[in-house]
């Protein structure tokens, strides 16, 4: 695939000076970038899923299920919150 990008000079400048500090050419530093870019978001949306997954897995509408996991919040909250004295609240 070609990609064709209208750069200001400072800013393809700045890739050159990058591209250069690295000991690559510019095309193959831009092509690290896209493929680093590529892989990143890839990697986000694995662990998206994930975690949707796991939610789903633990989906309950039993209420005493649901004050357990309310209780053990509000301790873990208590307790991050004990760790910052003077610092603000993570749990407010």
């Amino acid at each position: 695939m070609t990609i064709r990008l209208n750069l200001t000079p400072e800013v393809e400048a700045r890739l050159k000076a990058q591209a250069a500090a690295t000991g690559m050419s510019l095309d193959s530093y831009l092509h690290s970038l896209i493929e680093q870019a590529a892989r990143s978001n890839a990697s986000a949306a694995t662990t998206v899923a994930l975690l949707d997954a796991w939610e789903r897995e633990d989906e309950t509408d039993d209420p005493a299920e649901l004050e357990r996991r309310r209780a053990d919040y509000r301790c873990f909250a208590t307790a991050m919150n004990a760790n910052r004295q003077g610092q603000r609240a993570l749990f407010p």
